[in-house]
């Protein structure tokens, strides 16, 4: 097993918690598929681009979830520049956030990569 602590490299996640418009779950699996991921990626430091739903939640145990689908977005190199390139994209309009879409909730983390630990095996 290959065990790095190294944050050399600069690799970040920035994971999105978000949920559709009641109604519009297929125009938002849609826009995020085939539309937002690959713009995403397009963008400079922006390596690979998931898309995500929930199969269990807080909710289920009662807790508030700001969404039951999870956008990961990692980044190579500059976490700053990456942002500031994302950013410029949504001003210049070539980044839309879809109208299916809940804006309430939405909500955004950055994490800095700590360790990677690997299965040799695969």
């Amino acid at each position: 097993m290959r065990h790095d602590e190294s944050t050399e490299g600069g690799r970040h996640l920035i994971l999105t918690l978000s949920r559709p418009v009641p109604g519009q779950e297929a125009h938002y699996r849609r826009w995020y598929q085939e539309r937002h991921l690959p713009q995403v990626c397009a963008i400079e430091g922006f390596v690979r681009a998931s898309f995500h739903r929930a199969v269990s939640s807080p909710a289920e145990r009662g807790a508030e979830s700001p969404g039951d689908h999870l956008a990961v977005y990692e980044v190579e190199g500059d976490l700053e520049a990456a942002v500031r390139a994302l950013h410029e994209a949504f001003a210049a309009g070539d980044l839309d956030l879809a109208r299916s879409v809940q804006r309430e909730g939405l909500t955004t983390w950055v994490f800095e990569q700590c360790a990677v630990v690997e299965d040799p095996a695969r």
